[in-house]
């Protein structure tokens, strides 16, 4: 997350639910057979305020196995999902990762056609992720 007030609120959501093995990283180090995990059975890591544009293929680089992405800024949570583009996570063997991406639109509920809330999601899936509609 970029915004600095929202790792606070997590960090706070933490203390107040009583999270164990939480671990917060400024950096991620490089995956590989030496690598050893900050605490084995951790069940929440807290990165740094940072863009997902650099943070999901800098990990993808570093070969860190991602299982959940959540992208939880509903305004623009589907355009930021450009951040996955070119990362073949079949072809360098790492699991692809589960993505839950908040968001809404201004289009029409009631319609099943292309002026739909749907379609428009549709659309803008496939415009961050150059893919066709």
């Amino acid at each position: 997350d970029l915004n600095p007030a929202s790792i606070h609120w997590l960090r706070k959501s933490v203390q107040l639910n009583k999270l164990p093995n939480v671990q917060e990283l400024e950096e991620f180090p490089d995956f590989g057979e030496d690598f050893t995990a900050p605490s084995m059975g951790s069940l929440l890591v807290i990165h740094a305020p940072g863009d997902a544009r650099k943070f999901i293929p800098g990990l993808f680089q570093k070969r860190h196995p991602v299982t959940h992405a959540v992208f939880n800024l509903p305004a623009a949570g589907v355009e930021l999902l450009d951040c996955f583009r070119g990362l073949d996570y079949v072809a360098a063997e790492l699991p692809a990762p589960l993505v839950c991406c908040y968001t809404f639109s201004d289009a029409s509920v009631d319609s099943a056609g292309s002026d739909g809330c749907v379609a428009d999601l549709l659309v803008r899936l496939a415009a961050s992720l150059s893919v066709p509609v």
